[in-house]
């Protein structure tokens, strides 16, 4: 019995919802062609008339949806007789009546009801005359349905002056909302147009102000590659230090030196090579050669103070004071020696040679000139120095006595005897040959193994 009592209420349901997907509502719109909704008018579909409510609108239950078509084509406004309605179905059932442009609005339910209610009466004028003449009524009566007739008349007419008034209130309220949404239209335009023409005045602004910012970085970068330029070229003159002093003060002070090393590297056959070649190629190679000198001694932290013709000078420990610089001055003096060596195999011995004295001892540094400036070193360690390379031989360092106890440990050195120096007297030299072999990490002694290094921070503490 269970079963059967779901079955029967799943056909019932089933029923039910298919009755229901069928049956629709129809909502059905009427409106004027600028969509002022009508109110009250009357519509004749299927013989009946439906009266449409304030928002202009007849809802119509339970309509097959296979009908909308059928009732739309036979809707008819009551009252009203002109071209065809347009018809739209705007979504599901609903039914959009749109009256044309310029056709006369329908009557509403009231106005019907007065011209039924006046046509009542003229028939009933039309029957109690017809009455007064068949049984000879008297004239009162005549008087009184004219009478009707004519009150059915005025209530006519006044209805339709009140459609009348209803229409032109609507069209001047029609017209007003027109020319506040033009003149908004117009507000909304200024606004746009006022604002395009800030944007645009501000962005002319920005690109001035930008072409301007654009201009001054491109100067200010010119101006900076000047100074640079500038502070390269006294760089290439003078050490940093003295040239920041210089740049500061306008003035550099003389300073003295308790500590240096100087080098200096003569060259030999460079008037024999001046005969053979011109002065554009002499200079080139000549260049060449000191522009390595400057590479190597670099590397070593030492200062280059001046090329005379073909005489090369550079001092360790000026301007920046340190305990090391007689090991960087050996060290470089045995790397140019090693590179002369390797460029004249190169070519064949068609290179020229060098020779390199040293020295350590007290100096003074500063800067001559006012308009052309130098930073020259002078002392009779300066001299002493250039007495070492004068009595040197060609590849070979020739150290004095001085410089040689100071570096004595790290390097093997060749006792030449005494030399004699005008002012000074007799001064020990030696021959730098190479590396010590415990302290070398090649078979030339050319290159300082780790423990080199060890011992030199450990003797001089840097």
């Amino acid at each position: 019995m269970k079963p059967f009592t779901s079955l029967l209420f799943f056909i019932l349901f089933s029923f039910s919802y298919a009755v229901a997907q069928k049956q629709e509502s129809c909502t059905i719109k009427l409106q004027t062609h600028n969509n002022n909704r009508l109110a009250s008018c009357v519509l004749l579909i299927g013989g009946q008339e439906y009266v449409t409510s304030k928002e202009g609108t007849v809802v119509l239950p339970s309509i097959k949806r296979e009908n909308v078509a059928s009732i739309r084509d036979n809707i008819v406004v009551v009252g009203y007789k002109g071209s065809e309605i347009s018809r739209k179905i705007k979504s599901g059932t609903d039914i959009q009546l749109t009256l044309p442009k310029g056709a006369p609005l329908p009557p509403t339910k009231s106005e019907l009801d007065a011209i039924q209610k006046a046509k009542e009466q003229e028939a009933k004028v039309d029957k109690m005359s017809d009455d007064i003449s068949n049984l000879g009524q008297d004239i009162d009566s005549i008087k009184t349905a004219k009478d009707s007739i004519e009150k059915a008349q005025k209530e006519e007419q006044k209805a339709h002056l009140l459609t009348q008034k209803k229409a032109q209130e609507d069209k001047i309220k029609t017209d007003e909302e027109k020319k506040q949404a033009n003149e908004k239209a117009r507000f909304l335009m200024s606004i746009i147009i006022f604002i395009t023409i800030a944007i645009a005045i501000c962005g002319y602004m920005m690109y001035l102000v930008w072409g301007k910012n654009k201009q001054l970085t491109k100067q200010k970068k010119e101006i900076q590659a000047k100074n640079d330029k500038i502070e390269e070229l006294l760089l290439s003159i003078l050490p940093k230090e003295v040239a920041d002093e210089l740049s500061l003060r306008g003035t550099t002070e003389t300073r003295y030196y308790d500590f240096a090393t100087v080098l200096f590297a003569d060259i030999k056959g460079f008037s024999a090579l001046a005969e053979k070649v011109t002065p554009q190629q002499l200079i080139t190679e000549l260049d060449t050669t000191f522009g390595k000198f400057d590479d190597i001694i670099r590397k070593y932290k030492i200062e280059r103070i001046k090329t005379i013709g073909d005489c090369y000078m550079c001092a360790g420990g000026v301007p920046n004071r340190n305990r090391t610089n007689p090991i960087d001055v050996v060290m470089a003096a045995l790397e140019i020696q090693q590179w002369m060596n390797e460029e004249r195999i190169k070519r064949n011995g068609s290179f020229w040679q060098v020779r390199l004295g040293l020295h350590t001892g007290d100096l003074v540094a500063g800067v001559v000139g006012k308009t052309k400036f130098a930073f020259d070193i002078w002392g009779s360690t300066v001299n002493l120095a250039s007495r070492m390379e004068s009595v040197g031989e060609v590849g070979k360092v020739n150290i004095s006595g001085v410089t040689y106890e100071q570096i004595k440990d790290f390097f093997d050195c060749t006792y030449r005897g005494k030399i004699t120096v005008k002012n000074i007297g007799e001064v020990d030299s030696y021959f730098i040959d190479r590396i010590n072999l415990n302290l070398s990490s090649d078979n030339e002694g050319t290159i300082p193994n780790q423990d080199f290094w060890t011992i030199k921070k450990e003797k001089f503490g840097e």
